[in-house]
């Protein structure tokens, strides 16, 4: 296995002249540089051209480098010292923890084929006719599948992912009606007295109409004229409470990006929430 891997990163050849170059420079019975150098120019190793590659190393290959490094110092071969700094500020290493690379981009494959190749065509075969996947286990998956795609509808229905709630002004003019609606009913009395003075609002509305009586016919038409100005206030009152409502919220959601120091918060101006004009006159 070692021997197919070593084939697999190296062609053989390139090995075997590697291998002797070391054999060259240790029958030198030299450590300098000079003297490797000699021996590679003399192989013509300097013919072997590759782009730039880093060099893989463990903590363990670490170690022993480090402990070749403190031999240079002691004996005084500088070059070598020279050399590992050099490839060390230029960034040449690689530091890894294993020796070798290991992904799905590798092709594997190659290297682990059977060498008994007489019966691979029945093999095969015998693949294609097994079913890819158990009928129980897609009865299986198809329930589990199902049970999922339930769940994740009624959380969708529960709440809304979404930080912008887009039916905001739908849902608060609901929860405004509501409220009034239950504040009606508690107090009565309060609506009586509403009542009594939505009716003097409206006498002295009718008083300060510029309505030529002349041209009215009946009192439906003054009571028609009334009811529109009526509906008008009402509606600006509503519109004035969503906006109070609205700014509460906004505000309060720059309070809580305050105290969790939101980065890149944005400005007042960004959060600033702004009802169209509208004319009730």
């Amino acid at each position: 296995m070692e021997e197919n891997h070593m084939g697999w990163k190296l062609v053989w050849g390139v090995r075997q002249d590697v291998v002797n170059l070391f054999k060259a420079f240790a029958s030198t019975n030299t450590m300098t540089f000079d003297g490797f150098s000699k021996a590679w120019k003399k192989m013509n190793f300097s013919q072997i051209f590759r782009e730039p590659v880093k060099i893989r190393l463990t903590k363990s290959e670490w170690e022993e480098i480090q402990s070749i490094i403190s031999l240079c110092k002691k004996t005084n071969l500088n070059s070598g010292g020279f050399i590992f700094m050099k490839l060390f500020l230029n960034k040449a290493f690689l530091f890894t923890s294993t020796i070798r690379t290991s992904g799905l981009e590798i092709g594997y494959k190659k290297y682990f084929k059977k060498k008994n190749t007489g019966l691979s065509g029945h093999l095969e075969l015998g693949l294609l006719n097994r079913p890819l996947l158990n009928e129980q286990l897609v009865s299986s998956l198809v329930s589990l599948e199902e049970l999922y795609c339930k769940k994740k509808q009624e959380l969708l229905g529960k709440k809304n992912l979404e930080f912008i709630d887009k039916n905001f002004a739908v849902n608060l003019k609901s929860e405004l009606d509501e409220y009034t609606a239950k504040l009606r009913k508690i107090t009565p009395d309060h609506e009586d007295k509403n009542q009594s003075n939505q009716n003097e609002e409206n006498d002295s509305d009718s008083n300060s109409l510029n309505v030529n009586n002349s041209k009215i016919k009946n009192k439906s038409e003054i009571n028609s004229l009334i009811n529109k100005k009526n509906k008008r206030k009402k509606m600006a009152l509503k519109f004035y409470l969503a906006k109070k409502k609205a700014e509460l919220y906004l505000e309060k959601i720059k309070q809580e990006r305050l105290m969790e120091n939101f980065n890149g918060m944005p400005s007042d101006n960004d959060l600033q929430f702004k009802l169209p004009e509208l004319d009730f006159t």
